[in-house]
């Protein structure tokens, strides 16, 4: 359930600009005009995200993921939203519906 949250939510940052939780049937306006992020990178940013998440709660371990900032940051960001890490230095990013719509800018 995580990891399809984790694609959703990078997949959206990366197609859509508005309606994002689709509340509304999807429309052309909706898309973004240039993209920013690539589908292909991100899936498997955040399978690894996920598993090594797993790993460092079930062995206690002390690790470190790099990543790269470009076509991958939707993957990074849509993990660290889910976990609560961007809410430390971005308040108004809630797990709410507002602080949902504020992650897409």
């Amino acid at each position: 359930m995580y990891q399809r949250a984790a694609n959703y939510l990078a997949a959206a940052q990366i197609y859509l600009k508005e309606n994002v939780l689709l509340r509304e049937p999807l429309k052309p306006e909706d898309i973004k005009p240039r993209l920013l992020g690539h589908w292909g990178t991100c899936p498997g940013i955040n399978l690894i995200y996920a598993h090594l998440n797993r790993l460092i709660r079930q062995y206690d371990l002390d690790l470190f993921l790099v990543t790269g900032p470009g076509h991958g940051a939707p993957a990074n960001l849509a993990n660290l939203y889910l976990e609560g890490s961007l809410h430390t230095y971005y308040p108004e990013l809630t797990h709410n519906l507002a602080g949902f719509d504020e992650i897409y800018p």
